[in-house]
């Protein structure tokens, strides 16, 4: 258990250093749909008009539902479930066949762990409570076509300007996930739901579980 929260930690840190917000919806198949309200004020990448705008708002407004599939370089998955409602944030992470539940509220980071029925309460760190996605400061720099999760599929290119990229890959009028680029690192994060349903009771931390001990 205490092994597989200290890759829990990790995962959370590696998704605040990929930045950002997202939202869109999906059939039991995994193919993604997109849906939800899109008119939210946006700039950077949004404001350079390209077909992932509309994704940019969506990430942007503070509310969304996302459920994805994270590849490494190293081919290790991680699928996630993402609810986001202004600074609160539920993840469900599933490693190695384990799941786990992160909450993230009240300036804390709540471990929670279903199956046993127990919780862990940490300090919350720096990049925890930022978005899956980042779209602060990116601007459309490039396009092009590469296989993403095995199709040949069109991208947009986004970047900070400051070394950091995300291609952003269309199937049709749906996004069908992001490539972020950081330091020679690869992470393709493939969308199988996005939406803005976000059930209010996702962020209640569960009464009568047992508070665990990272050591």
């Amino acid at each position: 258990m205490k092994k597989f929260v200290i890759l829990t930690i990790a995962l959370a840190l590696l998704l605040g250093a990929c930045g950002g917000g997202n939202k869109q919806g999906s059939d039991a198949g995994g193919g993604s749909t997109q849906g939800g309200d899109t008119s939210a004020a946006v700039s950077g990448a949004a404001a350079a008009g390209g077909k992932a705008s509309s994704f940019f708002g969506m990430f942007s407004s503070g509310t969304y539902h996302m459920k994805a599939k994270m590849v490494g370089d190293g081919g290790i998955e991680t699928t996630m479930e993402s609810f986001v409602k202004g600074d609160l944030m539920a993840n469900t992470v599933e490693m190695g066949g384990e799941e786990t539940k992160m909450i993230l509220r009240d300036n804390k980071m709540y471990i929670v762990n279903d199956r046993d029925k127990t919780v862990m309460t940490l300090p919350m760190m720096d990049g925890m409570a930022d978005d899956t996605v980042k779209t602060d400061g990116m601007n459309i720099t490039g396009s092009g076509t590469a296989v993403f999760n095995g199709k040949n599929l069109p991208y947009e290119e986004y970047s900070d300007g400051e070394g950091s990229k995300a291609q952003y890959f269309m199937d049709g009028n749906n996004l069908a996930g992001i490539r972020t680029i950081t330091s020679g690192s690869n992470v393709d994060l493939i969308i199988l739901v996005l939406d803005q349903n976000v059930p209010g009771n996702v962020f209640d931390i569960p009464s009568g579980y047992q508070e665990m001990g990272l050591f």
